[in-house]
This record gives structure tokens, C-alpha cells and sequence, in this order.
């Protein structure tokens, strides 16, 4: 078995409803086991055209399947509950789910890379990141997650064209209620 991170995000529809949905079918989802999930929070969309604001949260996953299994059984999930792959990147869409970090096992293939090659600067994975592993060490960068929440601010804090990646708020009530409050990580 090896714990796995994975990120949710939503900005299509009923957001919260797709998050909520998203984990019941993966905590049914046979190799798989739910451990913790993370507040879910809301933030403004990073990278492409402009959108909606997404709700994003982490969940800790126990698999005991293969990694390009999980991202198989990930993308169907994403497809039941109504995801369509259109060709721009970074299009709206009702769920999306990313695999973080799979153990300590780096992988590059076509279809996987793990840890994501972007977790380590963003926010909106970063701080739920943080409240479901707060002793997460970056398998390739040995980083732990809070150090790389405070590069990042400082990169963002650095850089004018990147202030909207800060915008990260939890919201309001909802299924979720673990880890620490924000003001840990500042």
C-alpha cells in the first residue's frame, strides 16, 4: 500500500456538490481508501483563459494499485461526474483531479508525472496540502510543505503578474473540517 496526495478542483456547476461527489465515488473506488480530506477552499484560477473561481481541496488516499491505475480510475471519475477534456489547457471544468504525489516514487511517463510538476508554486494546493500532511516532505525537491508555501508567497509576493495566485480562502461551513486554520501557514 502507499499513501497518495490528490488535488480536487472545480469551477463548472454546483462546485461543491462535484468535490463532495468526487470523494464519495473515490472512497468506493476499489485499491483505494480514503484517509483525510482537506478544507475546501476557494481561489481565482491560475493559468488560461479567463474563468471562474475554483474550489479546490487535497485528499490522502491509501492505494494499493498501481499508480497509472489510480490516474485511470481518477480519469473516470472525473468522466461519471461530467468532465470533458476540451482541447485548451486550463479550460473550465466541472472536476478535475490530480494526482500530487504517489509515496516517494518519482514517475515519468506520457500520461503521469509524480510528483506534479507544479505542486511545489501553488496555493491552492499547497495550503490544503498542509492541512492533511503537515509533515509532507517533496519526494524530488525534500522540501517540506512549509517551506514551499512560504517560497511560494515570497515568489508571488515578488512578482506583481502573480497576485492573483494568492487569493486562496477557505469557505464557508461545507463536508470537510480537517487539519489546521489557515493562519498556521502564514
Amino acid at each position: 500500500m502507499t499513501t497518495a496526495y490528490l488535488a480536487l478542483g472545480s469551477n463548472l456547476g454546483d462546485r461543491r456538490r462535484n468535490l463532495t461527489r468526487a470523494v464519495s465515488v473515490l472512497a468506493k473506488t476499489a485499491g483505494v481508501r480514503v484517509l483525510a480530506c482537506s478544507r475546501v477552499w476557494e481561489t481565482d484560477a491560475v493559468g488560461g483563459p479567463t474563468q471562474g473561481r475554483f474550489l479546490n481541496a487535497v485528499v490522502k488516499v491509501e492505494s494499493h494499485i498501481t499508480p497509472l491505475e489510480l490516474l485511470a480510475r481518477l480519469q473516470e471519475i472525473e468522466f461519471r461526474l461530467g468532465r470533458k477534456r476540451p482541447a485548451a489547457k486550463w479550460a473550465p471544468r466541472t472536476l478535475d483531479i490530480d494526482i500530487l504525489s504517489f509515496g516517494r516514487h518519482r514517475i515519468t511517463s506520457r500520461n503521469l508525472t509524480a510528483p506534479h510538476p507544479r505542486m511545489h508554486t501553488r496555493l491552492f494546493v499547497l495550503i490544503p496540502l498542509f492541512e492533511v500532511a503537515p509533515r509532507f516532505v517533496h519526494p524530488v525537491l525534500r522540501k517540506t510543505v512549509r517551506t514551499m508555501i512560504a517560497e511560494t508567497r515570497k515568489a508571488i509576493a515578488a512578482d506583481p503578474a502573480r497576485a492573483h495566485e494568492g487569493s486562496v480562502f477557505p469557505t464557508c461551513g461545507g463536508p470537510w473540517r480537517t487539519g489546521r486554520p489557515a493562519s498556521v501557514v502564514r
